[in-house]
């Protein structure tokens, strides 16, 4: 964004770009759905690694349940792709109207954005799932072994997709936490003190947090307490060393 073109321009360029990011949206979204049922299929190997070498199956009770699902995980894939993107245009958008030192922060937030974003949802795709899916798992069992009577899930399709894209976006939203406090302590909002002071109390939250957020196992609620308090304690750090460095400029100067 140039200062000295006219405000027009600035409009239709904005425009132009929203609308690519639209037309983006709409292409990935429809190669989703697609290629639905492989996606939906990735999703599900932590379940089926749990199960071993027993027979599982996925099921829908309604009509339309599959197909809205799969519309849903279409959705859910399109936006995770198109968000970068859109992040990518708006900088591009911005970037001739940012200062040097604007302009550096601007590139560091277009890259750990969506970089901690990902490592939130792998880390919850990876670890927290085969956790959470065996703990779940864990409630099947024979009432009465010899009358054949046995409590045994049987997962519906769309149940299974709400449950992993809440834990997901779960802990790609908590990973985010780093980059909010250290934006909040650069514009004077919160500083390393209070963050500090406040430590007991931010635990306590987080644990409150995490326990709405997550399914109702204690396991994956302590995950991602855990790993908040642990990006917590890792934003105070990334205050004091951004502080330090600033106030080394400022020495310089001088």
């Amino acid at each position: 964004m140039n200062k000295s073109l006219p405000f027009k321009i600035h409009f239709f360029e904005l425009r132009r770009r929203l609308v690519q990011s639209a037309a983006f949206f709409i292409c990935i979204f429809i190669a989703s759905y697609v290629y639905a049922e492989e996606i939906y299929a990735f999703l599900l190997e932590p379940l089926i690694n749990c199960c071993g070498s027993g027979n599982r199956e996925i099921v829908y009770t309604e009509l339309t349940e599959a197909f809205v699902t799969y519309l849903e995980l279409a959705f859910f894939v399109a936006m995770l792709v198109t968000i970068p993107f859109l992040f990518v245009q708006l900088f591009i958008f911005t970037l001739p109207g940012l200062k040097p030192t604007e302009k550096k922060y601007a590139y560091l937030l277009l890259i750990s954005v969506p970089s901690l974003f990902l490592i939130g949802i792998t880390i919850a795709y990876k670890y927290v799932f085969a956790a959470a899916w065996k703990f779940f798992l864990s409630f099947e069992t024979s009432i009465n072994a010899g009358s054949g009577i046995s409590i045994k899930l049987y997962p519906k399709i769309s149940e299974y997709l709400h449950l992993a894209l809440q834990i997901m976006f779960s802990f790609g939203i908590a990973f985010q936490l780093p980059v909010i406090l250290i934006l909040l302590n650069k514009i004077g909002l919160v500083s390393v003190k209070t963050l500090k002071s406040n430590r007991r109390i931010v635990i306590v939250i987080i644990f409150a947090i995490a326990a709405v957020v997550t399914p109702p196992d204690a396991l994956s609620q302590i995950i991602l307490a855990s790993i908040i308090i642990l990006l917590y304690e890792i934003s105070i750090f990334g205050c004091m060393m951004f502080n330090k460095t600033k106030k080394v400029k400022k020495d310089a100067q001088h």
